[in-house]
């Protein structure tokens, strides 16, 4: 792959900065919008490279500059090339290994057309760890979404169709998705069969869909279209910018609609999951009961069985294992197990449980650096957790047994 231009962009030199660890030579550097823009630097490697000798060149280069840093490294691989990527903030910035060179520097590319460093950074966070075009911002459970949704017997033929839709944009992809497209202000109404099914907003380039802008009043557009098609019973807003196209609900039942959507970037789309497209954007599937009410539905199911499921473990498993911890270390100590000392024991493991629980939907819904700070991610516990799981699936047993006295993750 030639670098030293891409997506018709004129790149500068860059030196490798001395010391550190690894081999590698500069190709060129790029930088974005704004004050403070982002920059992208391409290196490449004779072989692949170690992440932590990625994570140093990233640290070297970006030293103590303001700007964010995207460090992309190319190295040779039996099918061609492939790229570890590491940035573009943070102390222990992630690491992401083995990447498809073309996708990332879509998403590249994508970041630098950004208006200035923050919304180029929204775009990095958004795609990088997902390794993909499709981004799921809790409006469906992931899995359902990404698991289960490609062994439908109709996805090759959803993923046919939609490939070739992925040239299209604004008002011709959505006529081409089955709408009927009718003006209405600054937005456009969507009908099915005459039935106003969206509302869409295709927003300019340089219109971000969370920024706020006085062209919708002083909100943001996608606060503005929620609102007026919620108080024009109309149950969906798509938005569509540039290569990036997103579907909200506006239902009244639904929570925190402008913060939930799902959200595809076309050029990114594969052909086997170019198929959400169709699925999802479709003017057959936001049809009244269509495939998009029944995809919900299926998503509440899941996530309903997930909840007893968790609550069958967190009450048959969790809480007994936490009590007796702490039941076992308090007579260590010499405590008395009255009535009074184990209900404040009970109440101690009820602290512990619920905050173990905030942990994880903190760390969930990308409250906590769980995807921008290596160090945070290795001591998280969604990482403490997967170490468990991959030292059971190393052994193939159900669960890792630990001596008793052991407080190597407690004290992490």
């Amino acid at each position: 792959m030639v670098v030293s231009e891409f997506e018709g962009r004129r790149g500068r030199p860059w030196q490798i900065p001395t010391g550190g660890r690894g081999s590698f030579t500069a190709d060129a550097s790029y930088l974005g919008k704004g004050r403070t823009p982002l920059e992208v630097a391409v290196a490449r490697a004779t072989k692949s490279p170690n992440d932590g000798d990625v994570r140093n060149l990233w640290k070297r280069r970006k030293g103590n500059t303001p700007s964010p840093l995207l460090l992309i490294v190319l190295w040779p691989d039996a099918g061609g090339e492939r790229a570890s990527v590491c940035g573009p903030s943070g102390d222990e910035p992630p690491v992401y290994a083995n990447r498809d060179p073309d996708q990332i520097f879509r998403v590249a590319s994508l970041a630098l057309d950004e208006t200035d460093h923050h919304a180029a950074r929204r775009v990095l966070d958004g795609y990088l760890p997902q390794d993909g075009g499709v981004r799921n911002h809790s409006l469906f459970a992931s899995h359902h979404l990404f698991e289960r949704i490609p062994l439908r017997a109709d996805w090759s033929d959803l993923c046919r169709s939609s490939v070739e839709l992925l040239p299209l944009r604004r008002q011709e992809l959505v006529e081409a998705l089955g709408f009927t497209v009718e003006p209405s202000g600054q937005a456009t109404l969507l009908r099915a069969d005459g039935q106003a099914r969206a509302m869409a907003l295709f927003l300019d380039d340089s219109e971000n869909p969370e920024a706020v802008s006085t062209r919708f009043n002083g909100m943001t557009p996608v606060s503005w279209a929620i609102a007026r098609a919620t108080s024009d019973n109309i149950p969906y807003v798509i938005v569509t910018r540039g290569d990036q196209l997103r579907i909200h609900t506006a239902k009244r039942e639904a929570s925190q609609r402008s913060g939930t959507y799902v959200e595809l970037n076309l050029p990114l789309l594969t052909t086997s999951d170019a198929g959400y497209l169709r699925l999802l954007f479709s003017a057959e599937t936001l049809r009244d009961g269509g495939e998009f009410d029944r995809i919900l539905a299926e998503t509440k199911d899941f996530a309903l069985g997930l909840g007893d499921r968790l609550r069958n473990r967190v009450y048959d498993k969790a809480v007994p294992a936490i009590a007796g911890a702490l039941i076992a270390r308090h007579e260590g100590a010499g405590g008395a197990t009255d009535s009074e000392s184990l209900s404040t024991l009970y109440n101690q493991t009820l602290l512990v449980l619920f905050r173990l629980l905030f942990l994880a939907y903190a760390e969930d819904r990308g409250l906590l650096p769980l995807d921008s700070n290596d160090l945070y991610r290795q001591q998280s516990l969604k990482g403490l957790a997967r170490q468990i799981a991959d030292l059971a699936n190393q052994f193939g047993i159900e669960e890792v047994p630990f001596d008793d006295s052991a407080t190597d993750y407690w004290d992490q």
